[in-house]
């Protein structure tokens, strides 16, 4: 569920209300022309997803840079579409 604030930016908050049982999770929405994984998980779907029941996911991480340390894990990233997120959460509610 989206959150109203009557366009008062001032407040600092997710944008989506998740459900409660999944209210752990921290939502927030960004609206951009095309970035860079937009096009990469076009380009999953183009060359593997077979079938209407396949989903595109995709998963990425920075690169190390030279200042990174060794030995510190650098964050992987999911990225997948809203409408299997939807799905992702409804079998998750039905679960519990």
């Amino acid at each position: 569920e989206r959150k109203v604030r009557a366009n008062n930016y001032a407040i600092s908050d997710t944008d989506i209300l998740p459900p409660p049982k999944l209210d752990f999770l921290k939502i927030d929405c960004k609206n951009h022309a095309r970035l860079r994984h937009h096009t990469l998980i076009a380009e999953v779907e183009r060359k593997y997803c077979e079938s209407p029941l396949h989903e595109p996911v995709l998963i990425t991480r920075e690169t190390t840079s030279g200042g990174a340390k060794k030995g510190v894990e650098l964050p992987i990233y999911v990225t997948i579409r809203l409408s299997f997120f939807r799905k992702l959460i409804k079998l998750y509610e039905n679960a519990k």
